[in-house]
């Protein structure tokens, strides 16, 4: 077993400690590698990798001030600066659970624990470097974003009979559900585990059988993965997912809090957990979830401004009425983490005029409405003066200030524009629409789910014209409701059809109410699971002349 067919790899250390590079890439040189880089902070191997590519990075736990090794791979997945051709170690003496599971969940390549001994590097450097050679085709492939010729290359490997066919089948897997070949994909997983039981499939499998909501399939997989590695979080964290979706926010809250007593250093379980327990009814441990969000994101990739200012509005929401010492206390610490957001994203070109509307907000919230005008109207003329158009993240809170000042229609139509300028980002269209639908009461979203029922069931007997204005109720409950609009439209599309040679009043008019509901689900993306309908509906539109 030898380096030396890997001599010319380009090989990065870093650690904050001069003697650990010094030795590392001494037993490097040993071991017939050539090309050996060293850094001693995150910062440095962020701009390093601007412009080169390294094979290999053998990066401590600890790097002194700035990210350690867990938050820069953190950073390096996320902003898609590590090759999938590359190898990532984690080095370590660490041996605190929570720092393990922390680091283990961003899924470097490899963790060693010092001291390490050039044999130990070796037989590690060796195995993985092999299996990356054979793959190289896919894994090329895969870094030029071509996903259909990674396929084909697994395809290759898989009927040369590789010796790394699991790790080529994973890889296979994945690919079909980057190119959305989910029922391929899913099958795929099916014939693996039908083989052997492998914790990777299961997991994957189970959040397809989540996206086509089949819990119970799901539940069994993920039930089955903890039961076999209660350290397996990931698996967790799915779990609640799924009970979200299902609406079971107190079990989704239970599977969190399993969760993090196993691995508490993740940023965004912890805003999970935050966001859980407002859903609950649980104000403290909420509190407690958003401090420790607001402690990870001090060097964390995943750290947002957000995050500062729906703990401010939680706490405020919290203790407004609340006028003990403690009371003032929290609102207090509201309107700190306002200038700790600015401090920490002083960047972000908005962030002023961000900090300011949540300021505004939090006034209006504490009952002082004069100075909470007094700011919008501030901001207002300052963004005036910059002719600069609001980035979605700042038109939400805009919207949310102009909410508690109770001028909602003003906050509809600042997001219906952001939604408008936000096109392509399916992520921000969807925030500011379930901002939107937070104004929208329990009770008459109920009552716009027992009208649409109501209007189903006329459209069935044929009572057309009635399941019309049952509709039309329902949709001045909930008026960006995408099912209930696309109802509306079909049964209108209905009467189209039987009106086009009786009655050019009625169909104009029909005609014009299909266009104002087709508008107000314009942003509705590609995945959305009405999208296949809406294009239907709109094709019958133009086919009767809309």
């Amino acid at each position: 077993m030898s380096l030396d067919a890997y001599s010319k790899k380009r090989f990065l250390i870093v650690d904050e400690l001069d003697t650990f590079r010094f030795s590392t890439k001494k037993t490097l040189l040993s071991l017939g590698i050539k090309l050996v880089d060293t850094a001693s902070t995150a910062s440095n191997v962020l701009s390093s990798l601007q412009n080169v590519d390294y094979d290999v990075i053998l990066c401590n736990f600890e790097l002194g001030k700035g990210k350690n090794g867990q938050e820069l791979l953190e950073e390096l997945r996320y902003r898609k600066l590590l090759k999938f051709r590359s190898l990532f170690f984690i080095v370590t003496g660490e041996v605190a659970k929570a720092n393990v599971m922390g680091t283990i969940e961003n899924e470097p390549d490899g963790y060693l624990v010092k001291p390490i001994t050039p044999a130990e590097l070796m037989n590690r450097l060796v195995r993985l470097l092999d299996a990356k050679e054979d793959l190289r085709a896919i894994n090329h492939a895969i870094d030029d974003g071509d996903f259909e010729k990674a396929l084909q290359a697994c395809d290759e490997k898989l009927h040369a009979n590789t010796k790394y066919r699991p790790t080529c089948l994973k890889t296979k897997a994945w690919l079909l559900t980057r190119l959305e070949r989910f029922n391929e994909a899913k099958k795929l997983y099916q014939d693996i585990l039908s083989r052997n039981r492998l914790i990777w499939a299961e997991f994957a499998l189970a959040k397809l059988y989540i996206d086509d909501k089949e819990f119970d399939q799901a539940e069994s997989l993920l039930n089955q993965i903890i039961s076999t590695d209660s350290n397996r979080v990931e698996a967790l964290d799915l779990l609640a997912d799924m009970c979200q979706k299902k609406n079971e926010t107190g079990k989704a809250q239970e599977f969190i809090e399993s969760a993090i007593k196993t691995s508490p250093n993740s940023l965004l379980r912890q805003k999970k957990m935050a966001d859980l327990c407002i859903k609950n009814n649980q104000p403290e441990g909420a509190i407690n979830a958003f401090r420790k969000v607001i402690k990870l994101g001090d060097q964390s990739i995943y750290a947002r401004p957000e995050q500062y200012f729906e703990f401010a509005n939680h706490l405020a929401n919290t203790y407004k009425d609340d006028h003990s010492v403690s009371g003032k206390k929290h609102i207090k610490e509201a309107f700190e983490l306002l200038g700790k957001a600015q401090k920490r994203f002083s960047e972000d070109s908005q962030i002023e005029q961000q900090v300011d509307f949540s300021k505004a907000t939090l006034h209006a919230k504490m009952g002082d409405t004069e100075k909470a005008e007094e700011i919008l109207e501030q901001v207002n003329k300052k963004l005036e003066k910059r002719q600069e158009k609001l980035s979605s993240s700042t038109a939400k809170l805009a919207a949310q200030t102009l909410i508690s000042l109770h001028r909602q229609s003003e906050a509809e139509k600042i997001l219906e524009d952001a939604a408008d300028n936000a096109r392509g980002d399916p992520k921000a269209i969807s925030d500011i629409y379930n901002l939107l639908k937070e104004q929208i009461s329990l009770e008459d979203r109920q009552k716009a789910a027992d009208l649409n029922k109501r209007g189903i069931k006329l459209y069935n007997t044929g009572d057309v014209d009635q399941a019309i204005e049952e509709l039309r109720k329902a949709i001045s409950l909930t008026p960006r409701h995408i099912s209930l609009n696309l109802n509306l439209i079909q049964v209108l599309l209905k009467r189209m059809k039987n009106t086009a040679t009786a009655s050019k009043a009625v169909f104009n008019s029909d005609r014009n109410e299909c266009q104002q509901r087709f508008r107000h689900i314009r942003h509705m993306p590609k995945h959305h699971r009405e999208f296949k309908r809406l294009m239907f509906l709109q094709k019958q539109f133009r086919e009767l002349g809309g």
